[in-house]
C-alpha cells in the first residue's frame, strides 16, 4: 500500500507532484495502483499521512547527507526506493526473507538500478530484535560512519520488546542517529480498543504495539538517545495538504542521536 501511495503522489495524480521519485512507479502492479487509488476515495486521511512522513524523512536524509552521512540502516524497507535516489549514501535494507526476494526479483525484472551500494538482510526483525542477545542482521560497527537507522512505518508492527532491543542496539554505538515514527495510544480515547482492532484486521493490519508520547521519549532518554526532533504527523498534514479536513492523527514521527560519551 504505501509503494502504490507514494507511486501517486510522485506522478502527482492527487494533485501536484509531491515527492521526488522516478522509481517507485516501475515496482507497483497496476492492479495495486488502482486498489489503492479506490480506496483513497473513501476520503480517509491514510494518503496524506504516508506522503507527509514520506517527504519527512527524505527531508532528514538530505540532512544526514549533507553533515557527512555515510550510511543508512533501513528496517522494514519493502519496496522502499531510497537507494535509487539519494547517492552518495550506502543503504543496509532490512526485512523478511520473502520480501527481500521479491523485490531483488522486481529490481531485475524491471531493469532498475540502485544509484547506490546496496545489500539486503532477510531476517526476521520480531525475532532477532527479541532474542537474548538483541540483533540487527548486521554489525552496525563495521558500517562506514555515521550511520542513520531508519524504522519508517515499522515500530507499531512489532512487539515493544523489540524497540527496547533496537535502543538496546543503538546506544553502544555513539553518535548514530535514529529516526522512527509511531503510533501512539491515544487512539484509545477516540475509539473503543474493540472497534479499532477490528478496523485494522479489516484493512489487513496487524498492529502490535502503541506508545505514549512520554513513553516513546522516556525510551530514547534510558537508551542514551538525545531527541533532536519531535513532530506530530497531525502538524505535517495540516503543513502540506492545508485543504484537508483532519483532525487527529495517532502518529508521530521523533528523531535522536546516540550520545557520545
Amino acid at each position: 500500500m504505501v509503494a502504490a501511495i507514494r507511486t501517486i503522489a510522485a506522478r502527482g495524480d492527487a494533485g501536484g507532484r509531491l515527492l521526488e521519485d522516478d522509481v517507485i512507479g516501475r515496482l507497483v502492479d497496476p492492479a495495486e495502483l488502482e486498489e489503492i487509488q479506490n480506496l483513497l476515495k473513501l476520503g480517509t486521511a491514510t494518503y496524506e499521512f504516508v506522503v507527509s512522513r514520506c517527504c519527512y524523512i527524505d527531508n532528514w536524509l538530505h540532512r544526514f547527507r549533507a553533515d557527512g552521512g555515510r550510511t543508512v540502516l533501513l528496517l522494514g524497507a519493502g519496496l522502499d526506493s531510497r537507494s535509487c535516489r539519494f547517492p552518495g549514501l550506502g543503504f543496509i535494507e532490512v526485512d523478511s526473507p520473502m520480501a527481500v526476494k521479491a523485490k531483488r526479483e522486481l529490481l531485475k525484472t524491471r531493469g532498475i538500478d540502485p544509484q547506490c551500494e546496496v545489500r539486503y538482510v532477510g531476517t526476521d526483525l520480531a525475532a532477532i530484535l527479541t532474542a537474548e542477545e538483541p540483533s540487527l542482521g548486521i554489525e552496525i560497527g563495521v558500517l562506514e560512519q555515521p550511520v542513520a537507522v531508519v524504522a519508517e512505518g515499522l515500530v507499531y508492527y512489532l512487539p515493544k520488546e523489540a524497540i527496547g532491543g533496537l535502543f538496546g542496539i543503538v546506544r553502544s554505538h555513539p553518535g548514530v542517529r535514529v529516526i522512527l515514527d509511531y503510533m501512539d495510544d491515544r487512539l484509545f480515547e477516540r475509539q473503543a480498543p474493540q472497534s479499532f482492532e477490528r478496523r485494522i484486521r479489516a484493512e489487513g493490519e496487524l498492529v502490535t504495539s502503541l506508545w505514549s508520547v512520554a513513553e516513546m521519549e522516556g525510551l530514547f532518554e534510558q537508551a542514551g538517545l538525545t531527541v533532536l526532533e519531535k513532530v506530530d504527523t497531525y502538524e505535517l498534514i495540516r503543513r502540506d495538504f492545508p485543504k484537508t479536513a483532519v483532525t487527529f492523527s495517532s502518529n508521530h514521527i521523533i528523531a535522536g542521536q546516540a550520545r557520545v560519551a
